[in-house]
């Protein structure tokens, strides 16, 4: 009883921080050019001065560095965290009973939403402009953190299955 509460708590908080980063992510794909840009500025600063502080060394902040992160952090580092999200979330819908359906659907809402965010939101903001390298940044990150996740709950199906049918053998004879 005390498990079925604990895992209706955590489905409900997977659905609300799943809604949360879509329009998180939607709010932050139709700010312009401009605003957009200052926030990635600030985010690489924020991200040398930690580099520096660990490194001990000076961090060049150019367009160049500026750019990186914004690539990592902003587009790979987000969809990651969308990625265990949405992974944790569908694998938790023991309503729908397939595992491929879950894992498939989990798959093309990810990537969709990496092509929506891009090509209809963010080619739409002003100064801003759609990128297919986006795009595969998007997906590489959602799709490395949930590959990673889905490799390791297939392992513990066939290591709990195995178990099933050496208990199912054992009581047989």
């Amino acid at each position: 009883m005390f498990y079925m509460k604990l895992y209706k708590i955590i489905q409900a908080l997977l659905i609300v921080l799943y809604a949360f980063m879509v329009v998180f992510f939607i709010y932050q794909c139709l700010k312009d050019g401009n605003s957009s840009a200052q926030i990635s500025d600030s985010v690489a600063n924020k991200v040398a001065d930690v580099e520096k502080t660990i490194t001990h060394k000076d961090v060049v902040v150019d367009d160049n560095y500026k750019f990186n992160i914004r690539k990592l952090i902003g587009h790979f580092g987000y969809f990651t965290a969308f990625g265990l999200v949405s992974i944790f979330l569908f694998i938790s819908l023991r309503e729908v009973r397939s595992n491929i359906v879950k894992i498939s659907l989990h798959y093309f809402l990810g990537i969709g939403f990496a092509f929506i965010s891009e090509f209809l939101l963010e080619a739409n903001a002003k100064g801003r402009t759609a990128s297919i390298t986006d795009v595969g940044i998007d997906s590489l990150g959602f799709v490395l953190a949930s590959t990673l996740v889905v490799i390791i709950y297939l392992i513990i199906l066939l290591i709990k299955r195995k178990k099933i049918d050496n208990n199912v053998l054992q009581e047989e004879k």
